[in-house]
């Protein structure tokens, strides 16, 4: 019965170890093409926030949340199209006038599971975000 269980555990190993590590994830540096695509495969419907353009930098808005008091935001280099930043915002459902905006920094989001990973710290070599 140990070696029937050994090459279970085995054989899953292997398919495991098969499967793309990164199927379907939306990590920095992707093409908002792809991101586009997972996640409108996924469901989520795009929306839109009135924010104050970047000069070189482009927004897509998804609601990814089930009470829309959040939104992940995927920001992208409007000349290479790829992923420079992901946030999800996060509000206290008031009115727009004295809500409470939480902006929490997304390290990957997998669309078909909904897991999103958040960043607590910097990355090592990243500068600190500018005040004011």
């Amino acid at each position: 019965m140990n070696v029937l269980f050994l090459r279970l555990v085995v054989v899953c190993a292997l398919c495991w170890l098969a499967l793309p590590a990164t199927a379907g994830v939306i990590e920095k540096g992707q093409p908002i093409e792809e991101v586009e695509k997972a996640m409108t495969k996924a469901g989520y419907e795009a929306t839109q926030l009135a924010v104050m353009p970047v000069a070189g930098e482009d927004f897509r808005f998804w609601s990814v949340d089930e009470v829309d008091n959040g939104v992940m935001i995927v920001h992208f280099d409007s000349r290479t199209r790829k992923v420079t930043k992901m946030v999800y915002w996060l509000t206290d459902g008031r009115p727009k006038s004295t809500r409470k905006v939480f902006e929490l920094p997304v390290a990957s989001f997998d669309p078909e599971s909904g897991l999103m990973t958040l960043r607590t710290r910097k990355p090592k070599g990243e500068a600190p975000a500018k005040k004011g």
